[in-house]
């Protein structure tokens, strides 16, 4: 099951998901246009201002299936070959909702899904598992910040590709003694601390007993400005060679001479 942005919810990245026997649940992206109209007009051929995909049949109150259909054109990110075994058109299932949250005004959510069967995937479910896209962001964040992977150290390829499988191994492994320690805990797995079961991980023993993790606040619709608490020293960046630049503040040092 693949969570993204609207950036991937066009055509081919479904199709490509449904071949490798993936689904996916996408917002709409802003461009295309949705109308859940039953029998409503649509397709290749339909009138100028008709949506783009063909009305198939609906699933309840703003839960519906259409087809869509194949780009004209391959996209500069594919080649010839891949864009040509995408096949012609596919069902995809669009839902609309309205996401009420504390102190804000109701939100409309419009996402398209290849999870057709309405009754094993409720629609509000879907859109629910929508909005826990966010929580990638916080993933990115302790790969990046809490395990220091903002930077790699390779200069080569093949070091990079170490570098990232090994900080993949450790990220898994973490998240598989958060897994355990949520089980025996009883609650869920995201409410666990990632650094403090990165910290047991790093000093654990072989025949360690397994930790009890500590249980981060419930805060749900929390905001936090992303931005830095203090700030950088005032140097240049390091942007050409080191000789190079050592070079320069010599030359500079022998004129003031």
């Amino acid at each position: 099951m693949l969570l993204g942005d609207d950036a991937f919810s066009a055509y081919v990245h479904l199709a490509m998901l449904k071949s490798r026997g993936a689904d996916g649940v996408f917002p709409t992206h802003h461009a295309r246009r949705v109308d859940f109209t039953p029998h409503r007009a649509g397709g290749p051929d339909a009138p100028a201002g008709a949506p783009g995909s063909r009305w198939i049949g609906s699933l309840g109150r703003d839960d519906q299936l259409v087809e869509y259909f194949k780009p004209p054109h391959c996209p500069r990110w594919m080649t010839p070959e891949e864009f040509d075994a995408i096949p012609p058109s596919m069902v995809v299932r669009e839902i609309r909702r309205a996401v009420h949250r504390k102190g804000f005004r109701p939100m409309r959510v419009t996402v398209e899904t290849t999870l057709l069967d309405a009754e094993a995937y409720p629609a509000d479910e879907v859109v629910a598992l929508r909005l826990e896209r966010w929580e990638v962001e916080t993933d990115l964040r302790h790969l990046k910040t809490t395990m220091k992977m903002q930077v790699l150290r390779s200069e080569t390829v093949a070091g990079v590709n170490k570098e990232l499988a090994a900080f993949a191994a450790v990220y898994n492994l973490t998240r598989l003694v958060m897994a355990e320690a949520a089980r025996r805990q009883g609650v869920h797995a995201r409410r666990l601390s990632f650094a403090d079961a990165l910290g047991w991980l790093r000093h654990a023993e072989p025949g360690d007993d397994p930790p009890r993790l500590r249980v981060v606040p419930l805060r749900p619709d929390r905001i936090e400005p992303r931005a830095v608490k203090r700030r950088p020293k005032p140097f240049d960046l390091l942007n050409r060679p080191r000789d190079e630049m050592r070079n320069t503040i010599r030359n500079k040092q022998q004129r003031l001479a």
